[in-house]
């Protein structure tokens, strides 16, 4: 029990750690839509996202969301998964990568 309790805090940790990092450099990015630290913000709740959805769920046009996106795919923060034209998924490689280790 010990243990897996050291493991879950250590886990968190790095989660933490991860999205203190990401942010900070969202923050310090040069001409950085509005939409990206709330993009970053929305990974540690769903680690993969759709423009439409989010869209839909902020209220948010669009192509602010998808301006957003294409920034953090630019900073290496973000990558599109599916390779189609429609229905894109992004997800944050590093955090899918905490993710994994920890099952």
């Amino acid at each position: 029990m010990c243990d897996q309790a050291r493991a879950a805090i250590s886990d968190a940790g790095r989660l933490q750690t991860l999205h203190d990092r990401l942010l900070d450099k969202v923050r310090g990015g040069k001409k950085m839509p509005e939409t990206a630290e709330k993009i970053v913000e929305e990974l540690f709740q769903n680690p993969m996202l759709s423009i439409s959805v989010l869209s839909k769920k902020w209220g948010l046009p669009y192509n602010s969301v998808k301006h957003g996106v294409e920034r953090l795919i630019e900073m290496r923060i973000l990558e599109e998964k599916t390779g189609g034209l429609r229905n894109r998924i992004y997800v944050c490689p590093q955090l899918l990568r905490l993710i994994e280790r920890r099952e």
